[in-house]
């Protein structure tokens, strides 16, 4: 609702009631353009085990990258396809800040690659990901499961991506799937769910534990 997509397929729709407000204002087109998401995508992949067996296995996929363009073609058409305002130099110009700012510069003429091309590791294309919605320079991203799918020291790079454009003014909003304890200090305010999406803690990370302790459970001394 935040990113003004109300749905997200053919197959995925929702209504919503009530209301949203940033700053007093009431939430509507002009403010949602402000917001910029980075989504993920599920793909079941049949992977056959124990003979004939078929088992079907759930990966999450970056999205809107063409296998064939490479890293700076891809944030190139991006600038021109958002930037409407904007002559092709600086389209090219901002294309190559994004890339700095990302630490996709050394990649930036490989391949992005795909299923049938070998092409970019895994982390670069979240990264990528990410660089294609700041290409519009907002000020705030929702990212949507960043680190899944990803091996720890890529995750652990993501989120330091992640962090480090928090740092420069932007809001990030992102959700993810038990974090391992040095990716949890990273985040600033958390919104804990559990099951059936309820709201079990809302606030700074820092409050977390004297919270729980306040309900009867105490962590661990020294434990991650």
């Amino acid at each position: 609702m935040l990113a003004g997509r109300l749905s997200s397929g053919a197959m995925s729709d929702f209504s919503s009631t009530g209301t949203i407000k940033l700053n007093g204002q009431e939430y509507d087109s002009s403010l949602a353009s402000l917001v910029a998401f980075v989504e993920q995508v599920s793909r079941t992949r049949l992977i056959r085990r124990s003979g004939t067996k078929l088992t079907q296995s759930l990966l999450q996929e970056d999205t809107h990258h063409l296998p064939a363009l490479t890293v700076r073609e891809t944030l190139r058409y991006a600038a021109k396809l958002r930037l409407k305002n904007a002559t092709a130099t600086q389209c090219d110009a901002r294309a190559e800040e994004v890339l700095r700012m990302l630490g996709l510069k050394a990649c930036a003429d490989n391949m992005v690659g795909g299923q049938l091309v070998k092409g970019i590791s895994g982390g670069e294309k979240r990264r990528l990901s990410l660089a294609v919605q700041l290409i519009s320079d907002p000020p705030v991203l929702l990212a949507d499961e960043p680190l899944s799918g990803l091996d720890a020291f890529t995750a652990q790079n993501v989120m330091q991506t992640l962090k480090d454009l928090a740092s420069s003014g932007r809001t990030l909003i992102v959700s993810v799937h038990q974090p391992r304890s040095d990716i949890w200090q990273m985040f600033d305010n958390v919104l804990l769910l559990v099951k059936g999406g309820k709201s079990a803690f809302s606030g700074p990370t820092s409050g977390i534990l004297e919270a729980f302790e306040r309900a009867g459970e105490v962590c661990p001394a020294n434990f991650k």
